[in-house]
């Protein structure tokens, strides 16, 4: 769970 977490925030960072 706090890997796919870790992953969407990376997801959102490179969008940011």
């Amino acid at each position: 769970m706090a890997g796919a977490i870790e992953d969407n925030l990376e997801m959102a960072l490179s969008f940011g």
